[in-house]
């Protein structure tokens, strides 16, 4: 070998640990790239999920209480139909049963139809005062009755499935 060839031989071991150090050092940074862009893949696939599973549980919130406007437009009907039984009760004690007994039928058909669609009356003649299920517009001194017990409804309150549509509206008592 020629003096010349030898220094192009020792350049040459020279530059190939520092291309072998270069091209290590590309390789990690690759690897280091590809870990984040697998972990970018997981994560947007996994927000693709949340947002399917969000989706799904809106539609179902929808379907559920998509009724809830045509059933409130119905309370004043089915408030004044409960009155008039009310008072046909009271004018017609024992007269006319068969009127009344066909009264109570429609009436109870009306309830049931609600309860179908997930209503439910709020039960409230005697219970605590809940400001969540309850309108308090009125309260009465009472002697033998605890503080904030429900003496009397004076419009019926009704849930739809867990929501509250209308608080009932109630006489409260207080301390005598």
């Amino acid at each position: 070998m020629s003096v010349p060839e030898e220094k192009k031989e020792k350049k040459v071991k020279k530059k190939k640990p520092k291309e072998v150090d270069i091209l290590k050092a590309k390789i990690k940074l690759m690897e280091t790239e590809l870990v984040e862009e697998k972990d970018k893949r997981i994560r947007s696939y996994a927000e693709l999920e949340n947002f399917k599973k969000r989706k799904e549980q809106e539609k179902v919130e929808f379907c559920k209480y998509a009724n809830e406007k045509f059933i409130m437009e119905f309370m004043p009907v089915l408030d004044s139909f409960d009155r008039a039984v009310e008072h046909y009760e009271k004018e017609h004690k024992g007269k006319a049963q068969k009127d009344q007994d066909g009264f109570l039928l429609i009436q109870k058909q009306f309830h049931n139809i609600l309860v179908k669609m997930g209503v439910n009356k709020i039960e409230a003649i005697g219970k605590q005062f809940d400001p969540n299920l309850h309108q308090a517009i009125f309260q009465e001194a009472k002697k033998d009755v605890e503080e904030n017990t429900i003496l009397k409804e004076v419009q019926a309150g009704y849930k739809l499935h867990e929501k509250v549509i209308r608080p009932t509206m109630v006489v409260v008592s207080k301390k005598a």
